[in-house]
């Protein structure tokens, strides 16, 4: 091939790189955008069910009620909690969890769980968290919870 044959070839071939340079950087934006739009819609439409839950334990369930009474309902409505300390502020009880939804974790961790937490109050002369039918209904909340985390 000549000299000039060659150039006319880098030419083409720098030609079509830039055009396709040109149409990345148009359609990557409005592609990200669609997506980002997407998945705002996708994490509203999973918070109205995690405040839908939420709002049917809140109306069922008041503040002050005995966990025996909580733990009892919920086994009504064929659910069993876990129990984890210390959801809301250090109390000297353990707090029930309901799972209600699992969204995408972040690469350090394995899941991000959404719970209904359930914060009770109980026996203020206890060192260390333990549960009891006596325990007191404080307040129940939306928890979003990291496991499996480096």
């Amino acid at each position: 091939m000549s000299q000039r044959s060659l150039g006319f070839r880098y030419d083409c071939i720098m030609k079509q790189l830039r055009f396709l340079m040109i149409l990345a950087a148009l359609a990557i934006p409005p592609t990200w955008a669609i997506h980002h739009v997407q998945a705002r819609r996708a994490q509203e439409i999973r918070e109205t069910a995690y405040q839908a839950k939420l709002r049917s334990y809140t109306e069922a369930l008041k503040p002050g009620v005995f966990r025996a009474d909580v733990e009892q309902y919920l086994q009504k409505q064929g659910t069993k909690p876990q129990q984890m300390c210390c959801v809301g502020m250090r109390t000297n009880t353990y707090d029930d969890l309901v799972k209600i939804g699992q969204e995408e974790a972040p690469w350090f961790c394995e899941e991000k769980n959404i719970y209904v937490a359930f914060e009770f109050s109980g026996d203020e002369h206890v060192q260390i968290p333990k549960t009891a039918a006596t325990d007191r209904l404080r307040e129940i909340t939306i928890f979003r919870w990291l496991e499996g985390c480096l």
